[in-house]
């Protein structure tokens, strides 16, 4: 009964004397940590002078509590440790701290080892201990604390990378020092021979086999507490369970690392582990392990003190000198370490740089505490030990800790000042500034109103609301005397402020149960990969980041490996289904995020910076739009049935909003609300697994799109199946390269490709075929073929071919008209499987090859098809109702697309009038194509989007104002939906398309010159646009015309440039003027 009543009252007194050292050392600016151990030392004093016998007062009974307590090293191993590391590695950044695991590696298990060696080498040689011995102690004091110093840097605000170096370091140290002392006990006190091979593989095996534990532990629990909803208890104490059974499993059952293994685990549930819980119960979960920390921390620094009179009463003069010589080799080697052999690694490029104030900081903060102290009374608790060995390692551990934490801590903060780095980065500082001017400009007039509402003098509020004033004025000539900042710099500042909000809202996303844990720890991957873009190359970096993100990675082409060498489509239906919860994800933040950047940027940066994001992040939404569009265009069904379970998630999600408000106005019962709930998280559950991606490969039905096919008998199109091969491609895949040699053709069931050829490549969609001119010629191929977009292929091999054609005359001769036209050779009537090239010099020219295809023009065949017809048009960037739907609700206040339908519908009307050839259809859809090759260079591509949507909107022959007239339409239309600066935009975009003057603006350039765009076509393009302009008037006279055309066209060869932005000069200028010049001597009129 005694010694459990002595246990809870020597543990909570010490906790309350604990709670009040916090506050009083915030008061007077002490390190709390080392107000603990004077605290202790105290109370050891007074234990060893009143704390025996009896004692009737609580003061009494308090100190024979402490004595009582018997504090092992199992009880700091076992209890304290793993609630110590598992807090730090659950708050930690671990992505932060993988980017510098070269130096913390190196300080941790290298750094640990030479400040062994030195430390045992240098008590060996003064002391008279065996070298064993001395290494033991050169190992205790060698594992490092950092909680007194990070303590210290939360105070001052130190950089994190500081932060992290330190308690990263510490991490990993505490283990490697367990491990080296584990391996250094046994030769003491087990006669193990000292072998250096041997002992080295051990060491491997404890550590890298402790996290390996460690990994295994977290996932099985983060496993179980993600199939856990609305229990945060339940998933708070499984973590509690996890941190110490880690531990446990390790060191006492399978004899490895234990603090690796919670180490492992620490940073497995800080990453994986987060999206397995709601934001909320993480907040509660992180409170509940700072508080268990706390604790620890608190009795473990409670202990160092309460030992330290018993110890120390044993201090001598020769252990004073051995303390004295391990103080300085224990530094040196630490020097050593820091400033030798950690900058000789960065040379060699093995981790970041880390500079001589860093560096400094981290020398000085190496403070000794809980691992030492557990691991001194290991050595005490040795019986094999001798006790004169015990009593010498016990002094000068307890020594050492004591002069880390009384010399080295509370000169930190003086450190840190020295070093400037107390003080925020000249960046954030000037937000700091903007913040504080910000929100002191807005308190007078709340001042005023509070005054009124509670009847207080004027007189009263303004004496008050002056004093803000003054700091206003005070903060406002600081910033005036540090001047602006480069624009840049804000920059870099304003786009790590989005991603940094970017991250909460897809937490926030996660936490409503509108995307998957699995999907936010993409997200979250993605924002981690941004803000190490923005922070290592700024505007750039972020650029590339954004543009890597949307590309497709190695592991999702692995998963296209697979599928093509093995037949495993799960992998790759898993990998395009976690695309579109991505883009679509990403969609939605992206929103949202244009409207905080509007709204907050200007005020913190200021508004030109602030409006230096915009474009990148309207690229952004852009680019990610159009990789959604294209899965959505290319999977329709899929995209119908996430929308749906979206809409579902989102209707959960207010029926139990509705419960919860019925609850809180005692509308149900607690009972009820519990049983509603329930239902909710069935249906829940069942929302959270992701539908399955049909990827479409079926042969039969992918040949059955094909329109060569279409004329076959059933029977035969089941036999051509049987020979064709599907195969998916993504945007931006190479299928086919020049030069290879042809082992097959290829059939376009869905998609399009591009054919790069010069001078200009060649789009094919739907229905088209490639390839086969390599299998008759048996020539090398002459091109590149690029995917546009998503395609299905069907692959016909070499060998399958000559069967293909012998078996089916129909194909043949089609196959091989098209051929013939392609490559403009005649087929050998002596065999009919074999095409002969023309004795011509250009036979071979690529641009021969494709100028005279018999088919229409991928993109002309977008144009006559019916808009959206079915999901096979050959281009992504087609004339089509989505796209335009999807501009409207980007430009439109509301941010919907309510009246884009009937505006799509009476623009196509107007595009199809019957006296249209070239100002039709066609022209609008070729201008969309060359917009989205350009967008990422304009500045705002929906206004120069809008415009070619509508610059040729009203056309009569016989008018001179069609632009004009254009513009009105736009203003009628659209003008009260959008932002009255972009319609003025779009307006004076239309206005340009007179080819009058020269734009000003670069979009305006660009709108110009797309414009002129078709100038740059093959030349047989541009031969039908000229066709399709004389059919626009027949009523005109032959001459007339012609005069109009060569004054034109002799206007546009007159100037210096035809094109006026960079892009479009390097893209089509040559070949433009080429057709021009041609155009006029057909005309038979010399330039």
């Amino acid at each position: 009964m005694h010694e459990t009543f002595f246990l809870v009252m020597g543990l909570v007194g010490l906790l309350t004397v604990a709670s009040l050292m916090l506050p009083l050392a915030n008061r007077i600016n002490f390190p709390y940590t080392v107000l603990l151990a004077l605290a202790g030392s105290v109370l050891g004093i007074l234990t060893m002078t009143l704390g025996e016998g009896e004692h009737s007062t609580i003061l009494g009974d308090f100190l024979s509590a402490l004595n009582a307590l018997n504090i092992t090293s199992e009880v700091v191993f076992f209890v304290f440790l793993p609630a110590l590391i598992f807090e730090s590695a659950l708050n930690i950044n671990a992505r932060h701290l993988m980017a510098d695991i070269g130096p913390i590696l190196l300080l941790a298990v290298i750094g640990l080892l030479i400040s062994t060696l030195l430390v045992g080498v240098t008590l060996w040689s003064l002391s008279g201990m065996g070298l064993i011995i001395c290494l033991l102690i050169g190992t205790i004091v060698s594992a490092t604390d950092p909680i007194a110093v990070i303590a210290i840097f939360k105070n001052l605000g130190a950089p994190k990378r500081l932060t992290i170096l330190v308690e990263g370091e510490s991490l990993f140290n505490d283990a490697t020092a367990i491990v080296v002392f584990t391996i250094l006990v046994a030769i003491l006190t087990e006669g193990v021979e000292a072998n250096l091979f041997s002992a080295s593989g051990r060491f491997l095996v404890v550590f890298f086999g402790g996290a390996l534990v460690g990994s295994i532990a977290a996932w099985l629990f983060a496993t179980v507490i993600g199939r856990l909803r609305n229990m945060p208890l339940v998933e708070i104490t499984l973590t509690i369970c996890l941190a110490y059974l880690s531990f446990m499993w390790a060191e006492h059952y399978l004899h490895v690392s234990g603090v690796m293994a919670v180490v492992t685990a620490g940073l497995m549930i800080n990453s994986f582990g987060r999206t397995q819980v709601s934001p909320k119960t993480w907040h509660a979960l992180t409170e509940t392990w700072e508080e268990l920390a706390f604790w620890a921390n608190s009795l473990i620094f409670f202990l160092v003190g309460l030992l330290m009179p018993k110890i120390l009463a044993e201090l001598s003069s020769t252990s004073a000198i051995a303390l004295l010589a391990l103080t300085i080799a224990a530094f040196t080697a630490r020097t050593l370490v820091l400033f030798g052999v950690l900058p000789s690694m960065n040379k060699l490029g093995w981790g970041q740089q880390i500079s001589p104030a860093f560096r400094t900081v981290m020398l000085w903060g190496g403070l000794r505490g809980a691992v030492s102290l557990a691991l001194a009374l290991v050595i005490l608790e040795s019986p094999g030990i001798d006790p004169q060995v015990q009593q010498f390692i016990a002094v000068l551990v307890t020594g050492f800790v004591l002069f880390t934490l009384f010399v080295n801590a509370p000169t930190m903060a003086m450190m840190m000042r020295f070093f400037k780095l107390d003080r925020l980065p000249a960046a954030e500082q000037a937000i700091r500034s903007r913040v504080m001017a910000l929100s002191l400009s807005q308190i007078s007039k709340g001042l005023e109103q509070a005054a009124e509402e509670e009847r207080i003098s004027p007189h009263i509020a303004a004496d008050v609301a002056a004093e803000y004033l003054q700091r206003l004025t005070n903060i406002e000539t600081d910033m005036t005397q540090a001047g602006q900042l480069p624009e840049a710099m804000m920059q870099q500042v304003g786009l790590a402020t989005l991603v940094n909000y970017e991250r909460e809202l897809y937490l926030e996303r996660f936490s409503g149960g509108l995307i998957s844990a699995s999907i936010t720890r993409t997200l979250m991957a993605q924002v981690d990969d941004l803000l190490d873009g923005i922070k290592e190359e700024g505007l750039s970096g972020y650029q590339q980041t954004v543009a890597k993100q949307l590309g497709f990675s190695s592991m999702q082409r692995s998963t296209l490996m697979l599928q093509r060498r093995l037949g495993l489509s799960w992998p790759l239906a898993r990998s395009l289904a976690d695309r579109f919860e991505v883009l679509r994800a990403t969609e939605t933040v992206l929103t949202a995020l244009i409207g905080y950047s509007q709204a907050t940027m200007p005020s913190l940066l200021g508004e030109k910076p602030a409006a230096s994001l915009l474009p990148h992040l309207n690229n952004r939404m852009n680019a990610t739009r159009q990789a959604l569009q294209a899965l959505e265009r290319q999977y329709p069904d899929y995209a119908n049935t996430l929308q749906r379970r979206y809409l579902a998630r989102v209707a959960l999600r207010q029926e139990e909003a509705g419960y919860h408000r019925m609850l809180d106005d005692r509308v149900i019962s607690q009972e009820v609300f519990n049983d509603l709930v329930r239902d909710l998280d069935k249906r829940s559950s069942a929302l959270d697994r992701q539908p399955k991606l049909d990827l479409g490969l079926q042969p039969d039905k992918l040949v059955a799109r094909v329109p060569l096919f279409n004329t076959l008998s059933a029977e035969r199109v089941t036999a051509i199946a049987q020979l064709l091969t599907p195969l998916l491609l993504v945007p931006g895949e190479q299928v086919v390269s020049k030069g290879e040699p042809g082992d097959a053709m290829y059939f376009i069931s869905s998609g399009a490709v591009q054919v790069r050829i010069e001078p200009d490549p060649v789009l094919l969609g739907s229905g088209d075929f490639f390839g086969e001119l390599a299998l008759l010629t048996q020539a090398p191929r002459n091109a590149d073929v690029i995917a546009m977009a998503y395609c299905q292929l069907l692959v016909l091999q070499s060998q399958d071919f000559q069967q293909l054609l012998a078996e089916n005359p129909s194909l043949q001769e089609q196959i091989n008209r098209i051929a013939r036209d392609r490559l403009d050779v005649e087929i050998s009537p002596d065999n009919d499987n074999q095409v002969t090239a023309p004795e011509t010099d250009n036979a071979t020219d690529p641009a021969i090859l494709f100028n005279n295809r018999a088919n229409t023009p991928a993109d002309a065949r977008i144009i006559t098809e019916p808009p959206m017809k079915d999901q096979s048009l050959t281009h992504e960037n087609c004339m089509n109702k989505t796209r335009f739907s999807a501009l409207y609700a980007r430009c439109s206040h509301s941010g919907r697309a309510d009246g884009a339908s009937h505006l799509y519908n009476e623009l196509i009307e107007l595009y199809n009038e019957p006296h249209r050839h070239y100002h039709a259809a066609r022209h609008i859809a070729h201008c969309l194509r060359e917009l989205d090759l350009a967008r990422e260079h304009m500045e705002t591509p929906d206004a120069v989007e809008l415009a070619l949507w509508f610059h040729d909107a009203i056309y009569n022959p016989k008018a001179r104002d069609n632009e004009q007239q254009s513009a009105d339409l736009f203003i009628a239309r659209m003008g009260d939906q959008v932002d009255a600066r972009l319609a003025q935009e779009v307006v004076e975009l239309i206005l340009l398309t007179r080819h009058k003057e020269t734009p000003k603006t670069q979009d305006g350039q660009f709108t110009v010159d797309i414009d002129l765009s078709g100038f740059g076509q093959p030349w047989q393009d541009c031969l039908q646009d000229t066709k399709a302009i004389r059919a626009e008037s027949p009523d005109m006279p032959e001459a007339d015309f012609l005069n109009r055309q060569v004054l034109f066209l002799q206007a546009l060869l007159d100037r210096q440039h035809l094109y006026v932005s960079d892009f479009f000069r390097q893209r089509y200028e040559a070949s433009a003027q080429a057709n021009i010049r041609k155009l006029i001597q057909i005309q038979k009129l010399d330039p």
